[in-house]
């Protein structure tokens, strides 16, 4: 029996036929668990119905008319935000369906521009966030958005290797669990992401994080709530899923009927691709049979041949 919705999810659930699926996950789960949620201000101003033509685009005599916009939707849902005051661009990423893991501050004003946007029930917390974030006091601003001691200690650990490529984490959470047998936690599946909606939207220490498979826990509580069957549909695809990721040359994901045999779809569960185009799209769609040496080893089997998948750029991850 589905519980009763909190009053501070009931906000967020009218909220939830306007905004992003990643935006309702991110709010539901900020107000419940009373922490800070930050995202581009360009999203939200998609995501609200706001005209796209008055975004800020290298104008900032516009902002004022596009913050005070999103105030406003949001103050009716008793959500108070703050824009961050640093212009800054998101940098794309190489075969992943247009997602972005690194952004950069702009010197100038320029078309491309975003403004971070912080969320949170009071804005005090919001305020802060934003300080914490644009000082770069990362395990300060990791507190404000929920992000447990121990992931965000990953976090600080590991970026300086992964901002220099393309800040993506994956492989590195991969890393730490894989001498874990699978399944891992679906709850802190963040590789959901590039298909859809995932549980959380920071990089766990591990798979199975159980600090982190707390907050994800409290994403799929709020799905409950939520009237569109769909957002529970998606939300429900991080789990018993096979997740193939390459630094640069695509991600794949498929559904897996016993997760600890991992065995590769053929016609029994269709690919889903983050680029159609990709070199790792082109091998799969002549893949017969996966063999898993290790979640950083894959050998894939063809009808006439075989490829080899290894090293840290490389990583099997499945839920």
């Amino acid at each position: 029996m589905t519980p009763e919705p909190t009053p501070v999810v009931e906000r967020v659930l009218a909220l939830a036929g306007t905004l992003s699926d990643t935006a309702v996950r991110e709010v539901s789960v900020a107000l419940v668990r009373g922490t800070v949620s930050r995202q581009s201000l360009r999203e939200w101003v998609v995501g609200l119905g706001i005209a796209p033509s008055l975004f800020p685009t290298g104008n900032p005599e516009l902002a004022p008319t596009i913050v005070d916009g999103v105030t406003t939707a949001l103050s009716q849902f008793g959500i108070a935000c703050v824009v961050g005051g640093e212009r800054i661009q998101m940098a794309l990423d190489v075969s992943k369906g247009g997602w972005s893991n690194l952004t950069f501050p702009m010197g100038k004003a320029s078309v491309d521009d975003d403004f971070y946007l912080y969320v949170a029930e009071r804005a005090p917390a919001a305020f802060e966030a934003r300080d914490a974030d644009e000082a770069r006091e990362h395990r300060v601003l990791g507190g404000l958005l929920g992000i447990p001691d121990c992931c965000s200690a990953f976090f600080s650990q590991v970026w300086p290797a992964a901002s220099k490529r393309q800040g993506d984490l994956v492989p590195y959470s991969c890393a730490m669990t894989a001498d874990l047998p699978y399944p891992w936690d679906f709850r802190t599946n963040v590789a959901a992401q590039y298909f859809g909606v995932a549980p959380i939207s920071f990089f766990p220490c591990s798979f199975r994080c159980e600090a982190a498979a707390a907050v994800g826990a409290v994403a799929y509580e709020a799905a409950q709530h939520v009237s569109d069957p769909s957002f529970s549909h998606r939300l429900a695809n991080a789990r018993g899923t096979a997740i193939l990721y390459t630094e640069r040359h695509g991600i794949a994901a498929w559904r897996v009927d016993k997760p600890e045999e991992v065995a590769f779809p053929g016609r029994a569960h269709p690919l889903r691709l983050t680029s159609d185009e990709s070199r790792l799209s082109q091998l799969l769609r002549r893949t017969e049979r996966l063999e898993v040496r290790s979640p950083h080893d894959l050998v894939l089997y063809t009808r006439t041949d075989q490829e080899q998948l290894e090293g840290p750029d490389v990583a099997l991850c499945v839920f």
